[in-house]
């Protein structure tokens, strides 16, 4: 500290208001009230939660859709539009939280039921269909390691039912 000509001390490194990044700026704007950008925001999100029958809010859609622009920010990337790309950012969580879940249902341990829900299989049957999909699994698994790009084309055409 140093004294300025009024014989006060100043602080040695002035203070400077602390700006707020761009993302922080929409966010507070979307979760604030009478905001006209806020309302179309958060009803998009309202909406991809419907669409995309997630377990969860609106807010925390948005919450999470945040945490991935910060995290853009702090590898470099430029927001120029933070009320457009929260939205994006927030329809790729919604999406991919989506697909998540379709995936962990197709994994289920009731695979047999699903596949066969006639209860007439004897435990016979049901033991030789057991040991086929171990056997299909643990060649996806191999299949998986040693040539990753071709697990990744039919886990996308089988389990996440997109085209060729």
């Amino acid at each position: 500290m140093f004294q300025n000509n009024q014989g006060g001390q100043e602080p040695l490194f002035p203070k400077f208001p602390q700006r707020q990044d761009p993302l922080d700026q929409a966010i507070e704007e979307i979760l604030g009230k009478e905001n006209p950008a806020a309302y179309s925001v958060f009803t998009a999100a309202e909406r991809m939660v419907r669409q995309f029958k997630l377990d969860m809010e609106a807010y925390g859609l948005l919450f999470e859709a945040y945490l991935c622009g910060k995290k853009a920010l702090q590898q470099g990337k430029e927001i120029r539009n933070p009320h457009a790309w929260l939205r994006g950012a927030a329809y790729n969580v919604a999406r991919e939280k989506s697909r998540k879940r379709r995936r962990v249902h197709s994994y289920s341990p009731d695979i047999i039921d699903v596949i066969f829900p006639d209860e007439g299989d004897g435990p016979l049957d049901i033991a030789i269909l057991e040991e086929e999909i171990a056997t299909v699994i643990k060649a996806m698994r191999a299949l998986r390691e040693e040539k990753p790009e071709i697990f990744d084309l039919i886990h996308q055409r089988l389990i996440e039912e997109r085209s060729w």
